[in-house]
């Protein structure tokens, strides 16, 4: 807890949540379970905002109680990963959001919304980056948001420890070069596993990685305003 430099009168907390989640997955034979994101809120508790698991298909005999919520029609067939997840937000918005994960990508909508932005498009990008298309992601990423004449601005936002950013950035930069000269202001926030060999790749080519999220946020809806007017 220390070297992730976690505030130590949080660590209780912490060690009760990492139990609890170990307990979890060895009792119900999960192969994922994930809390993303975990917050501190302003008064020193943890919460989470949004989970998922994954049961072991093959262990489900050992779980009845399971068992018995999977659909009667449920198929084994998941997605080939070959292109990215694009949602319409249907009452609009002037920002484009690119991220990993529901949970995390919601808590960053809402979090625009409360700074007098929305966003109108939003591309999941993790499954391509994970099922190495990262690069043909991202570009299908940016091109979508470069011809839709309602966006303004773009957040690409990727917090991750399961991925090797320096591979991530790599393959953004290729995508971004392909981008035209007048493409969307783009707002990068980018944290994780091997940042310190990702950053350096990032000054090479020139691309600012905000600070902080809340700098990021507020960066992309200032860009989205700056551009309408």
């Amino acid at each position: 807890f220390a070297a992730l430099e976690f505030p130590s009168s949080l660590w209780p907390q912490y060690a009760g949540i990492a139990r609890r989640l170990y307990e979890l997955a060895r009792g119900c034979d999960a192969a994922t379970v994930e809390i993303n994101p975990l917050v501190e809120t302003a008064d020193g508790t943890l919460l989470a905002l949004d989970a998922r698991v994954f049961i072991d298909e093959t262990a489900l005999a050992r779980q009845p109680a399971i068992a018995a919520l999977r659909p009667a029609a449920a198929g084994t067939g998941t997605s080939s990963g070959l292109t990215p997840s694009f949602k319409q937000n249907p009452s609009g918005g002037a920002i484009g959001l690119i991220g990993f994960g529901s949970g995390l990508n919601i808590t960053f909508m809402d979090w625009i919304a409360t700074l007098g932005g929305q966003v109108g498009v939003l591309v999941d990008i993790d499954a391509m980056v994970t099922g190495g298309h990262a690069e043909a992601g991202f570009a299908a990423a940016f091109a979508h948001m470069d011809r839709d004449p309602a966006v303004r601005s773009v957040l690409l936002c990727i917090i991750s420890c399961g991925n090797k950013m320096d591979d991530v950035v790599r393959a953004m930069i290729a995508a971004i070069a392909k981008r035209p000269a007048d493409a969307k202001p783009l707002i990068l926030h980018l944290r994780g596993n091997r940042m310190r060999y990702a950053q350096p790749l990032l000054d090479a080519a020139a691309l600012s990685n905000s600070t902080s999220l809340a700098s990021a946020i507020t960066d992309v809806v200032a860009a989205a305003e700056e551009v309408r007017s």
